[in-house]
């Protein structure tokens, strides 16, 4: 029974970490033809290509951010497709 005391301790601290955890890639306005490179969409307010190759994941409570536009669902879908192809 302990053993499984540990395990979910374990979980539940996992879980509370990850929850504080942001995916992020930079975007750069210089296109180039890459297969991890993202065209954002013309009517976004930032332009340029999302470089999943260089994705991170931060603790936001500890980085500074600011919000600036959100992305359209499909732009998310098709990055996050590829971000699955590469793990």
């Amino acid at each position: 029974m302990l053993y499984k005391m540990e395990v979910s301790s374990y979980i539940c601290d996992l879980v509370r970490y990850l929850n504080y955890m942001l995916g992020v890639a930079p975007i750069t306005t210089k296109a180039k033809q890459f297969p991890l490179h993202v065209s954002l969409t013309p009517e976004m307010h930032v332009q340029g290509e999302i470089l999943l190759e260089q994705h991170r994941m931060l603790d936001f409570e500890t980085r500074s951010f600011k919000f600036v536009e959100r992305a359209p669902i499909d732009l998310v879908t098709e990055c996050t497709i590829k971000l699955k192809l590469m793990y």
